[in-house]
C-alpha cells in the first residue's frame, strides 16, 4: 500500500499469495486460459486499476454465458456514505475495497461499494454467470451497501465518494448506481465473503519446516483447498459450508458469508476430478515428503500413506510423523526415493 505518513494500518502478508493462488487455480484446475486471468498487486492495483480492469477484462468482453470471477484480497473498510437515504447502509456507512493509493493525500478514495454494485450491474446485463470472492474486513456488505491472524481492516475512513470523485476514470457507458437509485436492482451474481460488514477478517501463516514462512486470507485459503478437491456438480452453498467450519475453527468471530443463487454449481462445474489424495513434495534426500494436507483435512499423525507419482506410478510409502494444521512431514518408509520421481 502507498500510505500517507501516520497511517495507523499496515501492509499484508497473505493478499498476493492468494490471488497468485487463486490465479494457478483457475489455469490448472478450471481450464481458464493464462491470457484470460489478470491479476493486479501491489501499484498496479489503484483505484483507477482496478475499475478499468474491471471494465476493459470483465464486462467490455463478456457475452451471454460467459463464466466470470472477480476476486479481491486485501484491506477492507467503511467510509461515511454521501446517498442521503436513510437505512440504506448499515450504520450509514459504505462498504469498502482499499486500493493501493486509497488515502495517499492524492486520490484519498477507497472503492465503495456502490461502485462495485454499478460494474456488477453492468456486468450483469451481459452474463447472469458471475461469481465474487472478496477477503477482506467488512467485505459482507461490499457488492450491495445494505443493512490470531492479522486483520485485514483498516479503520474507518472520513472523506466519502461521491460519482464526481471518480469522473476521470468511471466508463462513460455505466451507469453509477447510488444508494436509492431506482435503477437498482438484485442481481444475479454470487457472491462469497469472508466476514460479515461488522466483522474483520483474519490472515492465517503457516509454518512449515524447512520452508519460509507463508501468509494467505484465512478465507482465502480454505475456500482455494476446498476448490482444489472440489468434484464436479459442486455447488457454491457446498464450497461456502466446507470453507466456513475450517474458517471458525482458528476464527470462530469470523463468519464466512455468501449471497445469491448459492445453490448453482461452481463455474457451471466444468472441471476435471482432482486426482486422489494430497499433493506432496519429496526432498533432496529422498527420505521424507512435505504433504500439503494436515489436521484440516482429517490427516492423523502415524497415517500410512501411499505414494504415487503424477501419473499413478506407485513408488512407495511414507509414514506421517508431524502433523500441523495445514500441512504435515512424513517419513518414507524403508530407506528412501529418486528425488524426483
Amino acid at each position: 500500500y502507498q500510505k500517507s505518513g501516520g497511517s495507523s494500518w499496515s501492509n499484508l502478508d497473505g493478499s498476493v499469495n492468494d490471488v497468485e493462488r487463486a490465479a494457478d487455480l483457475l489455469i490448472d484446475r478450471f481450464g481458464f486460459r493464462k491470457g484470460d486471468v489478470t491479476v493486479l498487486t501491489d501499484s498496479e492495483a489503484t483505484h483507477e486499476g482496478i475499475v478499468r480492469a474491471f471494465y476493459e477484462k470483465l464486462i467490455q468482453p463478456a457475452q451471454e454465458g460467459t463464466e466470470v470471477l472477480f476476486w479481491y484480497s486485501g484491506h477492507g473498510s467503511r467510509l461515511p456514505d454521501v446517498s442521503g437515504v436513510g437505512g440504506s447502509e448499515l450504520e450509514g456507512l459504505d462498504s469498502t475495497f482499499i486500493a493501493y493509493d486509497s488515502r495517499d493525500g492524492v486520490d484519498p478514495f477507497d472503492i465503495t461499494d456502490d461502485e462495485i454494485h454499478s460494474l456488477l450491474a453492468a456486468l450483469c446485463r451481459k452474463t447472469s454467470n458471475v461469481s465474487v470472492v472478496t477477503d477482506c474486513c467488512h467485505s459482507g456488505g461490499i457488492t450491495r451497501g445494505l443493512a490470531a491472524g492479522k486483520s485485514r481492516s483498516a479503520p474507518a475512513g472520513e472523506s466519502p465518494v461521491s460519482e464526481a470523485d471518480l469522473a476521470a476514470f468511471w466508463p462513460d457507458d455505466v451507469p453509477f448506481l447510488e444508494d436509492g437509485d431506482p435503477r437498482r436492482r438484485p442481481l444475479p451474481y454470487v457472491h462469497i465473503a469472508a466476514c460479515s460488514s461488522k466483522q474483520t477478517a483474519k490472515e492465517i501463516s503457516l509454518r512449515i519446516p524447512g520452508r519460509e514462512t507463508t501468509s494467505h486470507g484465512a478465507m482465502t485459503y480454505f475456500l482455494v483447498t476446498a476448490l482444489e478437491e472440489a468434484q464436479p456438480g459442486t455447488t457454491y452453498r457446498q464450497l461456502v459450508r466446507s470453507t466456513s467450519l475450517k474458517v471458525a475453527e482458528y476464527f470462530p468471530d469470523q463468519d464466512v458469508q455468501a449471497e445469491g443463487e448459492v445453490d448453482r454449481m461452481f463455474l457451471g462445474a466444468d472441471f476435471a476430478s482432482p486426482p486422489p489424495g494430497f499433493s506432496g513434495v519429496l526432498q533432496p534426500d529422498g527420505r521424507r515428503v512435505d504433504i500439503n494436507a494436515g489436521r484440516a483435512h482429517f490427516l492423523k499423525r502415524d497415517t500410512l500413506l501411499e505414494i504415487q507419482d503424477l501419473g499413478g506410478k506407485i513408488l512407495g510409502k511414507a509414514r506421517a510423523t508431524r502433523v500441523f494444521a495445514t500441512h504435515a512431514v512424513a517419513k518414507v518408509e524403508g530407506g528412501s526415493l529418486r528425488h524426483g520421481a
